[in-house]
């Protein structure tokens, strides 16, 4: 199984999910709520770790 994708207090729902759950579509809906919030460089970071995570998920646990 891939790596657990933790995104800390930003959103509990795909919080515990593995990479291989989580829809592209779940994590844009969490980095514009992050952004919503005015909290644009938070969403940057976020997204920034995600594709790190999801990145080393594909290179490691393929």
């Amino acid at each position: 199984m891939a790596s657990i994708l933790r995104f800390g207090q930003t959103d509990r729902t795909i919080g515990p999910c593995p990479i291989d759950a989580v829809d592209p579509a779940e994590l844009l809906a969490v980095l514009k709520k992050i952004n919503t919030a005015g909290k644009r460089e938070t969403a940057v970071r976020t997204r920034a770790f995600a594709s790190r995570v999801c990145r080393h998920g594909v290179l490691w646990h393929a």
